[in-house]
């Protein structure tokens, strides 16, 4: 019966007819999942992650995460060597504070003024190009000696710039000392102040009306941090009592400016403009701001002790006295020729650390000093816009999306969303290096992050529900081989047919129909089932293919879908155990006074067509030819040939050095001309099923 109904599927297969599966069991239909739904999935999740994280950077919800990686940009590709090699400090350091001739000569802090008187006749034998002092002097001098000498200095060259802060006190003109009114003074020209959006300050902190008279020009100390704390922008022009002032750093770029020939008449009352496009024109050059409320990005070039050359004040003192005295100083005045010069506290007891990129603990006068350098140098960090920022978020979520949805297996969609992101990273840096462009971070990192959590998620609820499913279902049916062969390659679910070389066994229960007539049914099927469970264990365990059930006969095969190169003996094994699991089990039913069964194995190994047989709707994993039709009458002669295991001669010639076995001699089978030499398999080596030394192998009934 068998043959007839493989010689019926050989007809289907020749003539492409759409039949139905052969045989009373199979697989279930293999579900087919449109190529767009994946693409569509992908775009959706890519489309509200990018709308998402583009409301979140809107509403500058991921501030502190992107201060955190804006902040690991600098620390990680800080360029101290491009710091200006004209500017210079005048450290107000810990040594000098602890220097018992500071104290001898100047009291204790506040210094007394002739300090500062000191160091502006020493500036000047080099001379220097522009002077700042980062502090303030307010009210006069207990020696007033001390205030005498400095504000006479001030006037030997209008070359320093004073600072003063700006606060929120409430101060108006009326009330203000005889101060505000050189205050005033100092005030600049600005042009297209409608373009930016000044904060209002109330309160002013400045030095002493004789000093602020005799300055070349103010500067406003007074500095933006972000809401945690750190300096990472920095004001170039202040708004009091609608009059517009100058940062320190923008007084003494504007100042140096002047005095390198840079058109810039009169810095006192300097001029600087906004222009509507985020630029601020201020020192012959155009700085890009990063908001309308006129500071700029500033671009750190490193720890403060590794931009800037720092000289001890009481070193450039004690070198001001020895030339005084018409001795060799320790530092020349040759050190400060045509050098921006600022004299500020670096002490940890004065108060004046700002936190930074770099540090908590990073003195304040070093961050003017970092302003001036970006001025003069042109080293302007630039921010990319909102458009940039959005590009780039919706850029990453599609590509996340597309890495995730377009690969079926984890680790090749994971490698790829951690390549995305690096490569992200790798761009942003070279952009923050190379250009000095800064462009969002974490909001496109995140939503590579996102996509991956989204899509791993959703194909698990979706398409890993689906295979769960599929693979629960057909596991009951067919071999786990097939499962995994379909799950890892989709093309096995199509149908196609090869012709490969496998072998195929064929197992069958001697005298079941005289069985069936004398056996109750409900004990006949408990009996066969248990049977048919057994056998089919065995064959999944010597990893062969479970090909279907026909009636009490069971068929499998080995060598596909999964390539095996031992195939043949993989079968002869697995024959092996199925006459010894029978054993076992005829004798529990012995014991339970249950029929005991007897079977027939037939197994030949050649070449014969394998794949997809059926329709589109329904489809069987089997194998057809000639060779399959010798392993069914090989089976069909056991009980003529009195033998449990008939092998053919294609067979024997692969396993002979393992198995053995007794000529059986030549039969004529149904359908052959020409006589068939056959074989009965008795044992195998005891031997690892892909061992391949056979010389010293022991030959056993299994």
């Amino acid at each position: 019966m068998y043959i007839e109904m493989r010689e019926a599927a050989e007809q289907f297969l020749t003539a492409g007819a759409s039949r139905g599966r052969i045989g009373c069991q199979g697989p279930m239909p293999v579900p087919r999942f449109s190529s767009l739904r994946p693409a569509t999935l992908a775009i959706l999740i890519g489309l509200a992650v990018a709308a998402l994280l583009s409301v979140l950077q809107a509403l500058s919800a991921l501030g502190p995460l992107e201060h955190v990686a804006y902040d690991l940009r600098f620390r990680l590709l800080a360029r101290p060597e491009l710091a200006s090699r004209q500017v210079v400090v005048i450290a107000l350091d810990n040594a000098s504070f602890e220097s018992r001739e500071m104290l001898d000569n100047f009291g204790r802090w506040p210094w007394h003024r002739k300090l500062y008187a000191e160091l502006l006749w020493y500036l000047r034998q080099a001379p220097a190009r522009a002077i700042g002092i980062d502090v303030t002097f307010a009210g006069r001098d207990s020696d007033e000696a001390s205030d005498r000498l400095f504000a006479e200095q001030l006037e030997v060259a209008r070359d320093t710039v004073l600072a003063f802060s700006l606060n929120r006190a409430a101060i108006t003109w009326s009330q203000a000392p005889p101060e505000y009114a050189e205050f005033k003074a100092a005030r600049w020209t600005v042009d297209n102040v409608a373009c930016a959006q000044l904060p209002d300050y109330t309160g002013v902190e400045i030095s002493e009306a004789e000093l602020n008279r005799r300055a070349g020009a103010l500067g406003c100390i007074s500095l933006a941090p972000d809401s945690d704390g750190v300096i990472r922008r920095a004001p170039l022009l202040f708004r009091y009592d609608d009059r517009y002032y100058p940062a320190f750093a923008a007084a003494l770029a504007g100042m140096a400016g002047a005095a390198s020939g840079v058109p810039a008449a009169k810095p006192r009352a300097a001029s600087a403009g906004f222009d509507c496009r985020g630029g601020l024109r201020l020192a012959g050059r155009r700085v890009p701001l990063a908001g309308k409320d006129a500071s700029a990005l500033v671009y750190w070039y490193g720890p403060y002790d590794r931009g800037f050359r720092h000289y001890p004040v009481w070193q450039v003192v004690n070198s001001a006295l020895a030339l005084f005295n018409r001795q060799k100083p320790e530092i020349p005045p040759a050190e400060f020729r045509d050098k921006i010069v600022l004299i500020g506290s670096t002490a940890t007891g004065i108060g004046d650390l700002r936190p930074t990129p770099f540090s908590a603990v990073f003195p304040g006068v070093d961050v003017h000093a970092t302003l001036i350098s970006n001025l003069i140098e042109g080293h302007f960090l630039r921010q990319a816009g909102r458009f940039w920022s959005i590009a780039a978020i919706v850029l990453m979520t599609l590509a996340g999306s597309a890495a995730v949805w377009g690969f079926a297996d984890w680790r090749v969609y994971s490698a790829l969303s951690l390549a995305l992101a690096a490569a992200y990273l790798a761009v942003n840096f070279w952009l923050f290096w190379r250009f000095r462009v800064s462009l969002v971070i974490m909001a496109p990192l995140l939503a590579v992050a996102a996509c991956y959590a989204a899509g791993s998620v959703g194909r698990y609820i979706t398409e890993g529900r689906e295979k769960r499913r599929y693979r629960s279902t057909l596991v009951r049916y067919v071999s786990p081989q097939i499962v995994e062969a379909i799950m890892r390659d989709r093309r096995l679910a199509e149908l196609h047919n090869e012709k490969r070389d496998l072998t195929v066994l064929f197992s069958d229960v001697r005298g079941f129909t005289t069985l069936s007539e004398k056996t109750p049914v409900d004990r006949l099927v408990a009996t066969l089932n248990e049977f048919l469970n057994a056998m089919v264990q065995v064959i999944f365990r010597r990893h062969g293919t479970l090909d279907k059930f026909v009636g009490d006969c069971v068929m499998a095969f080995w060598g596909a879908p999964v390539r095996q190169e031992n195939h043949a003996e993989l079968a002869a094994r697995a024959a092996l155990e199925m006459q010894a699991e029978l054993a076992r089990l005829n004798a529990a039913w012995r014991q339970q006074g249950r029929p005991e069964l007897k079977i027939g194995v037939g197994i030949n190994t050649g070449e014969m067509i394998f794949g997809n047989i059926g329709s589109e709707r329904r489809m069987d994993f089997t194998v057809i030819g000639d060779n399959v039709n010798l392993a069914s009458r090989l089976e069909s002669s056991t009980k003529e040939l009195n033998a449990g295991i008939v092998i053919s001669e294609a067979t024997w010639r692969r396993i002979a050095p393992l198995a053995q076995a007794r000529d059986l001699g030549t039969i004529h089978v149904k359908g052959k001309d020409v006589p068939v030499r056959v074989f009965e398999l008795l044992g195998m080596a005891e031997a690892d099923v892909n061992h391949k030394d056979t010389k010293s192998t022991k030959k056993t009934a299994l």
